[in-house]
């Protein structure tokens, strides 16, 4: 698949030349919380690009999405995950029977990318969703509310909407 447009421009034009569409930072931390992608999947196949068009994302799908679609991945862009570095033109593998999915990138490119990443500014207002940005976990473990948010030492912590580290 070779990433051809954010999904902002999902719906333009030039898409009808594409092989995938990435739907980043829309995971539990980016989002904040998982918004329904049902949407754009079925404008995809609505568009009748839903057999040569996939739609990767680290948000979330229901059971009644159509097309080839991705998603749940982990770690989320939000927090530096690979999807981060992904860029227009480049080439995402999905792997279905090894339940794999990887930018094709050497690790020096990724880490240069995610080196020089930083999460997009997002106004979150106050109140309990700028909470849950702060401290919720991955997809993969709930997603759940925690003062470590779930992530390893290894895993690039940031505080959502603000491009900075995280405190705690």
């Amino acid at each position: 698949m070779v990433v051809q447009s954010r999904l902002q421009r999902a719906y333009a034009p030039n898409l009808f030349g594409a092989c995938g569409v990435d739907g980043i930072d829309e995971g539990p931390r980016g989002g904040p919380g998982m918004r329904e992608l049902s949407l754009p999947a079925a404008i995809l196949v609505g568009l009748g690009l839903g057999g040569s068009v996939a739609m990767v994302t680290d948000g979330r799908f229901s059971g009644a999405t159509r097309g080839p679609c991705v998603g749940y991945l982990c770690p989320e862009a939000a927090v530096g995950g690979p999807l981060a570095a992904a860029r227009d033109g480049d080439v995402i593998e999905i792997d279905i029977p090894n339940r794999r999915l990887e930018v094709r990138l050497s690790q020096d490119e990724l880490q240069d990318r995610l080196r020089h990443w930083s999460p997009p500014s997002k106004e979150i207002p106050p109140g309990f969703l700028r909470l849950y940005a702060r401290h919720v976990g991955p997809a993969s473990k709930g997603p759940v509310l925690s003062d470590d948010a779930g992530y390893s030492r290894g895993e690039r912590r940031t505080e959502a909407g603000r491009g900075h580290p995280a405190v705690g």
